[in-house]
């Protein structure tokens, strides 16, 4: 059991929580909604997939699709270029402007060939860009499902080795708004913790084992608005605040400095944005600020 709390730690959702050993219940004695009511191997393993949206994940396989694309290039490319030898080497004109008397059988067999593999290559072309379009799973969430699986050694090793594949893993849920994931993940961390009450939690009765932490409860989410709103309210109304108690016009443009650095280090923290996206705001956030600045400086003079 030691072992097994040393394999679970990490810095998420399964994490080890104190307990006796005799409190884990068995097969029948638990209800169908936790994950040990299933039997040891895939039954449980998916499961626990299934219990919470940010262990769907699985692998893009992005080497063995480039592979089939360009195998599947390669070989239309080669009936491409041996329909354009055939037409080169047509010895009736007439059949190259008028298809409906073409009686050429090789033009007609190649056609067909490349009207096939085309649309095979369409079709995983589509579905590629679909899965390459997927989120890449976040490494908490795959750190988690390595920690359960070691832990736990209901699968056989080659068949979760997928887990190792890091950089080749998507999430198949859409993302949410990824400063509240990322802002709720470190209030969960700080609540497993620090606080005996959350252990306790009607929000994690999904899993019956003492090691392991999976919250379905609102608090997290209602802390994290509350965190997140105090935040946005200190990085717009201090800067305020604090220019209005000070006379310098050189030390309210440093106060604009330093907000706007720290405002720009909180967004690109806590949100998934692009360098655009990122000028764009600090640009308005500064913006507000000198308007503010100057308007109150014309008013105390």
């Amino acid at each position: 059991m030691e072992r097994l709390r040393s394999i679970l730690l990490s810095l998420g959702r399964l994490v080890p929580r104190p307990g006796n050993s005799d409190r884990q219940r068995r097969g029948s004695d638990l209800p169908i909604t936790q994950i040990e009511s299933y039997r040891q191997g895939y039954p449980r393993y998916t499961a626990l997939l299934t219990a919470n949206d940010s262990f769907f994940v699985f692998r893009k396989f992005s080497r063995a699709r480039a592979r089939l694309l360009l195998l599947k290039q390669d070989r239309i490319s080669v009936l491409d270029k041996e329909l354009d030898r055939i037409d080169l080497e047509e010895q009736c004109p007439l059949f190259l402007g008028k298809s409906r008397l073409d009686a050429n059988a090789d033009r007609a067999a190649v056609l067909a060939q490349l009207d096939a593999s085309l649309a095979d290559y369409d079709s995983l072309a589509e579905r590629s860009h679909k899965i390459m379009s997927l989120s890449r799973a976040p490494a908490r969430d795959v750190l988690n499902l390595k920690n359960w699986v070691n832990g736990t050694g209901s699968l056989d090793c080659d068949e979760t080795a997928y887990l190792g594949h890091s950089g080749d893993l998507a999430s198949l849920v859409l993302p949410g708004d990824s400063a509240t994931t990322q802002l709720g993940s470190w209030i969960e961390d700080g609540l497993i913790r620090s606080s005996k009450s959350f252990r306790q939690s009607p929000g994690l009765d999904i899993s019956s084992d003492p090691n392991v932490y999976i919250y379905s409860g609102t608090l997290i989410k209602r802390l994290t608005k509350v965190v997140l709103l105090l935040i946005i309210v200190v990085l717009l109304l201090a800067p305020v605040i604090v220019c209005n108690s000070i006379v310098s016009t050189l030390a309210r443009l440093i106060i604009i400095v330093f907000f706007s650095a720290v405002f720009l280090s909180v967004v690109d923290l806590l949100m998934r944005v692009r360098p655009f996206e990122l000028i764009l705001a600090g640009a308005t956030y500064v913006t507000v600020l000198t308007v503010f600045v100057s308007r109150t400086a014309d008013g105390s003079s």
